[in-house]
């Protein structure tokens, strides 16, 4: 069983326990909430904090100047890019879907342009999900969504046939990835295992979902990542993995989003609170997944 295929598998169990919890006896909202701002600040922003070891491969090889300016002037960017909402979020989207993809996927190697092409269906889809499977919870906590989907009508067209672009984009996915030459047993275990994540966005309330999603599924399976390609797995390289320079990007993190979350609410036409954070979170998250992408294509070169 390979490293990833392991992590999948624990992040598996995780996930069906949660969901036989919210089976079982309907969760609180409050207890939601509390749940996702703890997983949100435990792991889904300093999962982030890696990205320094990421762009020393390992090696603590990043100049700490040039590291800083690359994730500055890339949140800077993104920042302004937000006066102009439909071209951000636009753009936010197709990055993340990609992210998403492209980490979930990482142990099939298709031809490079099936791989792709698989990578940006599967994320798009689990996109889709994540947005119109419960649009009526999304909206009733950011009701600006709505407003924006009502004013374009591809985006209308999309919420009321999310389930069958859903099921197109994943069946596509996954034919791409069986195109594979020699796929073997661990890669078939993957694709059985990807499924959990997916049936839990749709049955798990939006909230609880995404938290499960994005602050447990992704972002362990992220640091699982980082840690199989710089060398920094097991117990014996924790010092690497875990030491003053992550520790504090982690709390430089939550202050950034701090800081983001007074500038956005202050400069920008934005009154709610949810929004306002995502966006913080958008931002932040842009040099992230282009680190992440360069540090998991040096695979496939």
């Amino acid at each position: 069983m390979t490293p990833i295929l392991k992590q999948q598998s624990w992040l598996t169990l995780a996930g069906l326990v949660m969901g036989l919890i919210f089976w079982i006896s309907p969760v609180p909202h409050s207890w939601q909430w509390g749940f996702f701002l703890l997983v949100i600040i435990t792991v889904g922003l300093p999962h982030g904090a890696l990205d320094f070891l990421v762009a020393g491969e390992g090696k603590s090889k990043a100049k700490l100047s040039t590291f800083l300016f690359f994730y500055i002037s890339q949140s800077l960017a993104f920042l302004l890019l937000w006066f102009w909402p439909i071209a951000a979020a636009s753009l936010f989207v197709l990055l993340s879907a990609y992210h998403f993809g492209e980490t979930d996927l990482q142990e099939f190697s298709p031809h490079p342009w099936l791989k792709h092409s698989s990578i940006v269906c599967y994320g798009l889809a689990t996109l889709t999900a994540l947005l119109f499977a419960h649009y009526s919870e999304l909206i009733a906590l950011i009701p600006d969504i709505d407003g924006q989907v009502s004013r374009y009508g591809a985006l209308t067209w999309l919420k009321e046939n999310y389930l069958t672009i859903y099921l197109l984009l994943m069946a596509t996915s996954i034919v791409f990835l069986l195109q594979q030459k020699n796929i073997d047993r661990s890669q078939l275990a993957t694709l059985l295992l990807l499924g959990i994540p997916q049936i839990l966005i749709f049955t798990l309330p939006f909230l609880a979902g995404f938290t499960y999603y994005f602050g447990i599924w992704h972002s362990l399976l992220s640091i699982a990542t980082i840690q199989k390609n710089t060398n920094t797995a097991g117990w014996s390289q924790i010092s690497k993995l875990i030491n003053k320079q992550t520790v504090s990007f982690a709390l430089l993190a939550l202050v950034v989003m701090g800081l983001l979350y007074w500038i956005i609410s202050s400069f920008f036409n934005y009154d709610n609170q949810l929004l306002i954070f995502f966006i913080g979170l958008s931002i932040l998250a842009i040099p992230h997944m282009q680190l992440m992408h360069q540090l998991l294509t040096r695979r496939y070169q």
